[in-house]
């Protein structure tokens, strides 16, 4: 459980130690019983019995019941509170770990993975300290003592009785073994098949589309097929051994029944001994067999562990030890060159935005402007070169730091599952519900979300899936115009839009962007045409720049892209009927 310890604890196991410590002690009462019985019996068999002092360790034990209810119940309530406790706490440090990942580790990795990190491994972690730890210390524990009486009263028998479980061991090792092989495989398809189900629901409206049900819906079939094969190997290989590990003590058990009995009848033994090793020696394995599936168990879930701890080890982009804030608002990349696994995506990349200018990032699908863009935020590192923000390396700032003046509008836009109102209010934690509505009419979103039932207060559903396009495209240009930041990076915002509030949007970037530094990546040309500057890219390198005016003059790539869009705007549908 090693993994497990160090993704709750952060490698501070005294923060644990607490209800270990009770869970031992309640254990110890647990077990006193037996050691009252001995005495009990003992007394019985002798020449004179002594009810005063039978009396006296039956009242014992009724203590020490009430002791085992008492410390049963703070070993109980510390195992949970502190398991929970460490638990959240272990989710919250996950959480911000992610925050601060590059946003390559998420793009190598399948959302459904990057999930069942945070959720279901999570839970099975969870387990092992709420649940599992306790059966685990009393499996030990109670033995142990049982061992200690069983060795005061014949240690030949004790000896005996301690060497089944030395010959069952090597049995349990081996059943840990492979289940941690075939565990590692059936984790690995339980997310295969997670992944399946959310890549089927969510792109049910596509599959439908294209009539490809039958053939998405294999792959899915396939996915739950190796799971469910899976998840047999992973009963049935390591429970082969642990039946095994089960069998050899009962056979102990067994053959010290058969010792006792060749003690007795050689006069070495008496009753009262062989009748407690009867009682006791019965409790001391039934412990030991619980414990073998306990163990299975705990190995299991420390693969989930050894999961989460895999992701905290990944290592986050770094942070300096003193933020270094802005001089000012423009934007330099100076030769920056930029890899996604093994593919160059920019190569060399110069060029400067000025504050308070327009910069239009133009080109070919996968030139790099989306890249440019992520850069600028840190998303990611270059692998060479620099991007600077007001004449400071942007790894030379927090990310809290460098992301606070900076208002982004993705194409793809992503709202939380919560209210308009919430929302918007996410580019300014702090605003008063006047500027929100004044942020959302500047956006031209007031008089759509008037119209919902709820308001501003309608809740959205996961990734804004209630809402149009270009619904949730306002929302997102009126949380960036809310946030009022002095840097705007802008992925086609208008591109979802339909025609009728096109303008108006424009217009409402327009005084959004008046005198910031806007950096806007643009696929319809005209919508640039009277940016300060337009960097034109081709292969992850820059191929022009200048204004629209200079780069139509030289007829080269950018004069090209121009001509093509003149063309499409008047494409038009030809009927094959004549």
């Amino acid at each position: 459980m090693k993994a497990a310890l160090d993704v709750i604890t952060g490698g501070n196991k005294g923060a644990y130690n607490r209800a270990i410590f009770l869970q031992v002690i309640h254990d110890l009462f647990k077990g006193a019983p037996y050691g009252f019985l001995i005495f009990i019996l003992w007394e019985l068999f002798s020449p004179a019995i002594d009810m005063n002092h039978i009396i006296l360790l039956i009242g014992a034990m009724f203590v020490t019941f009430i002791l085992q209810y008492f410390t049963g119940k703070w070993a109980l309530i510390a195992c949970h509170e502190g398991g929970y406790t460490l638990c959240s706490e272990a989710r919250l440090n996950l959480g911000e770990h992610l925050r601060k990942l590059p946003m390559g580790f998420f793009k190598k990795r399948d959302p459904g993975d990057v999930t069942a990190v945070m959720l279901q491994d999570m839970s099975f972690v969870e387990n092992i300290f709420t649940h599992i730890l306790a059966d685990i210390v009393g499996a030990v524990v109670i033995p142990l003592m049982l061992l200690i009486f069983l060795f005061v009263l014949d240690w030949r028998l004790a000896l005996a009785t301690l060497a089944t479980v030395v010959l069952a061991l090597p049995m349990l090792y081996i059943s840990n073994v492979v289940l941690a092989r075939i565990g590692k495989k059936h984790h690995q398809s339980r997310v295969d098949s997670d992944s399946r189900i959310l890549e089927y629901l969510q792109g049910m409206r596509y599959i439908k589309a294209y009539n490809l049900v039958g053939k998405r819906f294999s792959k899915l079939e396939n996915a739950l097929t190796e799971f469910h094969r899976d998840s047999l190997r992973v009963e049935v290989y390591p429970g082969a051994f642990a039946s095994s590990y089960n069998a050899v003590l009962g056979i102990g058990f067994v053959v010290i029944l058969l010792l006792a009995t060749h003690f007795f009848f050689g006069g070495t033994l008496t009753i009262p001994v062989f009748l407690v090793f009867l009682v006791i020696g019965h409790q001391f394995y039934q412990p030991l067999m619980a414990a073998g599936l306990y163990t299975m168990e705990a190995r299991y879930m420390n693969i989930a562990a050894e999961r989460m701890q895999e992701v905290l080890l990944t290592k986050p982009l770094s942070e300096p030890a003193v933020s270094r804030p802005p001089a000012g608002y423009d934007i330099e990349f100076k030769d920056v060159s930029f890899s996604y696994l093994e593919a160059k995506v920019l190569d060399k990349v110069s060029f400067k935005a000025d504050e308070g200018s327009v910069t239009a990032l133009v080109g070919p699908s996968g030139s790099g402007k989306t890249t440019i863009t992520n850069l600028i935020a840190r998303f990611w590192d270059v692998d060479s070169g620099s991007v600077s923000v007001g004449g400071v390396d942007v790894r030379r700032m927090s990310t809290d730091e460098l992301l606070s003046h900076l208002s982004m509008v993705f194409q793809d836009v992503y709202l939380f599952k919560d209210t308009i109102y919430n929302n918007i209010k996410v580019g300014k934690p702090d605003a008063t519900r006047e500027e929100v509505i004044e942020a959302a009419k500047a956006a031209q979103s007031h008089a759509f979300i008037e119209n919902l039932p709820g308001g501003y207060e309608t809740m959205v559903g996961e990734g804004g899936s209630t809402l149009s396009g270009g619904e949730k495209q306002r929302i997102s240009i009126a949380r960036a115009m809310l946030k009022d930041a002095p840097i705007i990076l802008l992925d086609e915002a208008t591109a979802s839009l339909d025609p009728e509030n096109e303008r108006a949007i424009q217009e409402a970037l327009n005084a959004l962007v008046s005198s910031k530094t806007l950096v806007v990546i643009a696929h319809r040309l005209n919508t640039i045409a009277d940016a300060d500057r337009i960097v034109v890219l081709k292969d992850g390198a820059v191929a022009e720049s200048g204004t629209h005016e200079e780069l139509y003059e030289t007829e080269g790539l950018y004069y090209r892209m121009w001509q093509e869009q003149e063309k499409a705007g008047g494409w038009t549908f030809e009927s094959s009927l004549r």
